[in-house]
């Protein structure tokens, strides 16, 4: 063997291969990826994780991504989310408010709206409220009416939101008027709508929202005539106005809430002269609604000085149409069923009692159903002093129960009320129960209404009405489960009666019952 041969002694060939170490590198390679791979899984993972936990917290980050519609679906989503509203939500939406693109712009801004009014409900710091209320201020300078007028709804929201308030409304009403003056009658009714959630009883009625009221738009008149009831401090110094819209057939409908006789009253005692002689107005609406605000006020003494305008009012024909009333009317102007309210609630123990009274039983016999119903309500109110009128009463009633269509018939549903008022302890008492029974029996033609109120009446007779117990056991097994409701509590209320007149030796239909009580 050649011992400067390079080939071992077993014949191998020289070793020419590349040497360990670069193999070595490439196999580090490989792990360091792998490893990188593995790490940012578990990251992604973990995010994830977290996202679910907290599903908010995400929203910063969806809210910059670059593509709009990522944006708009993080906007929605939270949506859904509004019960675990928090400050992170509140400031990452304010903060992209002001969104290049228009549709991810306004779902920004209306949740924004939302998430910020939850944000009160729920006790959220005061600089995430003043962030979100910040937010949506901005974007009232938006060129995009829409934009404007989804951030004004979104202030309304949060004004009208109850509970202890971080935000001065009087300043937010301030900073939405200037959008009164907008060119875009949208955007002035969207604002009219913010600035009546910002209103109250203490604040004064902002200048230029009684300039809306001669608004060349007629939505924005109408929005602003609503507005008005928001702001009640000076609600008298617009009466002549809103005595004017019901003439206004486009703007009608925003002013008749303010008269019905059943709201509470908007206007003082101030104006009751004003009321006193719209009544002789031309127009039939405004007798109407004269009558309406002078019922709100009846409780005051000094609407007795109304009473001789208001029996002028009942004397009308029920076919009345001057010159000047104007057509398609959005509500019946007939101005006698509210006179005849009004009349109820200011003339019992007053000198002309007994001239309202005789007037009220006339209208009560009128073939015209709104007035009847209406009258003998009015009845009603003068209590006992009003017997003489009970048999008037009764055949109405009886008249009521008995027609085919009295569903359109409106005193079967009065009448009992008033019985209940007036005939308990009188001699009118027997022959009202009696009337009452008869309403009751099978054969009788009445919906579950007028059952339910014929025996809530029956109640005010107490021991009197002891001869309906057993027509009002049978309506306990009965189908409706109203009607046997209120039987049961009127036979309750009936028996307990009996007892209690048994122990004071009271009447009880009719015949003395002596007492249990010991001498003494």
């Amino acid at each position: 063997m050649n011992p400067e041969d390079p080939r071992t002694e077993y014949g191998d060939e020289p070793d020419t291969a590349t040497p360990a170490a670069p193999v070595r590198f490439r196999t580090d390679i490989r792990g360091l990826m792998a490893l990188v791979a593995c790490c940012a899984l578990l990251v992604w993972i973990a995010m994830t994780f977290h996202e679910r936990l907290d599903p908010t917290r995400s929203v910063a980050v969806g809210l910059r991504s670059s593509s709009w519609l990522r944006r708009m679906e993080t906007a929605e989503n939270l949506r859904t989310m509004i019960d675990r509203d928090d400050r992170v939500a509140i400031f990452a939406l304010a903060s992209s408010a002001n969104d290049e693109v228009l549709r991810a712009r306004l779902s920004i801004l209306e949740v924004l709206g939302r998430v910020t009014s939850e944000g009160i409900r729920n006790g959220q710091p005061e600089d995430a409220i003043h962030a979100g209320v910040a937010g949506l201020l901005r974007a009232l300078v938006d060129p995009e009416p829409m934009a404007q007028q989804t951030a004004l709804h979104g202030l309304g929201l949060i004004a009208r939101t109850p509970g202890p308030h971080p935000i001065d409304r009087r300043a937010l009403a301030t900073a939405v008027a200037d959008l009164l003056n907008d060119p875009k009658p949208s955007v002035r009714v969207s604002a009219l709508f913010t600035i009546m959630a910002c209103g109250d009883k203490n604040t004064q009625t902002p200048p230029l929202l009684v300039a809306k009221l001669e608004d060349p738009d007629v939505e924005v008149r109408a929005t602003a005539f609503l507005a008005l009831r928001d702001f009640p401090r000076d609600l008298d110094r617009h009466l002549p106005l809103l005595l004017c819209g019901l003439d206004d057939l486009q703007v009608r409908s925003s002013c008749l809430g303010y008269f019905q006789p059943d709201r509470p009253a908007g206007f003082t005692t101030k104006v009751i002269p004003v009321l006193v002689t719209a009544l002789e107005s031309r127009s039939r609406m405004v007798r109407r609604a004269a009558a309406g605000a002078l019922c709100q006020l009846a409780t005051d003494s000094r609407t007795a000085v109304a009473i001789p305008a208001l029996m002028a009012v009942l004397r009308e024909p029920t076919t009345v149409e001057p010159p000047l009333e104007p057509p398609g009317d959005l509500a019946d102007p007939d101005p006698v069923p509210v006179a005849a309210l009004a009349l109820g609630r200011m003339a019992p123990d007053t000198p002309m009692a007994g001239k309202v009274l005789t007037a009220l039983a006339e209208i009560a016999q009128s073939r015209n159903h709104r007035r009847q119903s209406a009258a003998i309500e009015a009845i009603g109110q003068f209590g006992p002093a009003a017997e003489p009128v009970v048999p008037l009463l009764i055949q109405a009633f009886h008249d009521g129960i008995a027609r085919a269509n009295w569903i359109s018939y409106h005193s079967p549903y009065v009448i009992p009320g008033a019985l209940a008022r007036i005939a308990p302890g009188t001699r009118s008492a027997k022959a009202s129960v009696k009337a009452l029974i008869e309403s009751l029996e099978p054969g009788i033609d009445v919906d579950d209404n007028i059952q339910s109120s014929t025996l809530q009446a029956l109640v005010a007779f107490g021991a009197e009405a002891v001869p309906a117990l057993p027509r009002i056991r049978e309506l306990q097994k009965g189908v409706s489960q109203a009607v046997q409701r209120s039987a049961e509590l009127t036979a309750s209320s009936i028996e307990a009666a009996v007892i209690a007149s048994k122990e004071t030796g009271t009447v009880v239909g009719g015949k003395p019952q002596a007492s249990n009580r010991p001498p003494g």
